[in-house]
């Protein structure tokens, strides 16, 4: 099932509701973990609604969308009626998407309660097809500091994603007088063939689990797949960094919400040890993550182009080895970040551990049951 199909939701209108956002459960940080509870969604609701609740109350919700582009792991999307407007505007004659908040006076062709309230994805997907002009000098009149501040992060986070020459091809203040975007409307189809797999896949979605990762994100990814690599632009996404300690416990890759990690152990196969999921050549997208060749005998795969750096991989690794975040530049899509780890099999429970000598061949768990610690006797 390809990955747009998780979007078909919209399509079909399941989960879906037409007069506020609607929160994924199963990508909320809450649901997947409970030592350090997240309340980002209402701690920047205007409305100071209780989002984060275990069964959110809307009522009083005005559609501004800000927890929709806040959420960490974009768990919170925004109603049919509220993405049906916006992706309305790929029909509009002309090479340019003009994009502003409620308080502009002028034609816009998308309004939104705050440019700052779009998700990043959205805006990256349709400036694929068309011109996207921003309209952003209203925000100097803005009283709102955290909504301003929200806007220039968003400008920033395009353009480290495109790089400076290319966001300048894509992105606007004002509509330009004279020339095209370097979309044009010869490249119009890479938004909307993504959107028409998002119909032509809503039957499926009903009926098959979704494959994980955020319906911004599988717009985005699926719209750049779209374009032949040749005309693709190289784009930036943020990558982990591991320290080069990894015990193959993948804690975190049971733990992230997106199923962006991976571990390449060759003797090691999902049936043997279900926590580890075989990476292999021509994979399908679903079950296991597609690479055409390893760089390393032992690797840590990190799908850069589903994460949403939420860090909960970051917390809920036990031996602190993942240390931060790099980047990496591509046309490739998917985005696949490759490191190297050393680990061995347990003779006994056949599972990764890192040996603290060279001649160990027995993990520290089966160690300490063959002494009749911590097992039962």
């Amino acid at each position: 099932m390809a990955i747009a199909d998780d979007l078909a939701l919209y399509a079909v209108g399941y989960f879906a509701h037409e007069s506020h956002p609607f929160r994924m459960d199963s990508y909320c940080l809450n649901t997947i973990q409970r030592k350090t509870p997240c309340t980002t969604c209402s701690d920047v609701c205007p409305e100071q609604l209780n989002i984060s609740a275990r069964k959110p109350n809307w009522k009083g919700c005005i559609n501004c969308n800000l927890c929709v582009t806040m959420c960490p792991t974009e768990a919170i999307h925004e109603s049919t009626t509220s993405l049906t407007s916006t992706l309305s505007a790929l029909d509009t004659d002309g090479d340019y998407i003009v994009v502003a908040c409620d308080d502009y006076e002028g034609h816009a062709d998308v309004r939104c309660a705050c440019i700052g309230c779009m998700p990043w994805e959205l805006l990256a997907a349709m400036s694929l097809s068309k011109g996207i002009v921003l309209k952003t000098k209203i925000c100097r009149e803005c009283p709102n500091e955290f909504l301003v501040e929200e806007v220039k992060g968003k400008v920033k986070k395009l353009r480290r994603f495109f790089g400076k020459e290319e966001f300048l091809r894509r992105f606007f203040t004002a509509e330009p007088e004279e020339g095209k975007a370097s979309a044009g409307a010869a490249k119009r189809h890479a938004f909307s063939s993504a959107f028409g797999a998002v119909k032509s896949g809503a039957e499926q979605i009903v009926a098959e689990n979704p494959p994980k990762v955020s319906h911004y994100r599988a717009l985005l990814l699926e719209s750049l797949e779209s374009i032949p690599e040749e005309n693709r632009p190289a784009v930036t996404w943020e990558t982990l960094v591991q320290d080069g300690d990894c015990r193959g416990c993948i804690i975190c890759g049971r733990m992230c919400p997106h199923d962006s990690i991976k571990l390449n152990i060759p003797d090691v196969t999902a049936s043997e040890y279900s926590s580890v999921l075989r990476v292999g050549p021509g994979a399908n997208d679903t079950e296991e993550t597609q690479i055409e060749e390893f760089q390393y005998p032992q690797s840590y795969i990190h799908e850069a182009s589903r994460c949403t750096q939420c860090g909960l991989c970051y917390i809920s690794c036990p031996i602190s080895n993942i240390g931060g975040w790099d980047k990496i530049t591509t046309k490739k899509v998917p985005a696949y970040n490759e490191t190297p780890i050393s680990v061995k099999l347990c003779e006994k429970c056949k599972r990764p551990f890192k040996p603290d000598n060279e001649e160990d061949t027995v993990c520290q768990t089966c160690n300490r049951r063959k002494f009749g610690i911590g097992g039962r006797r």
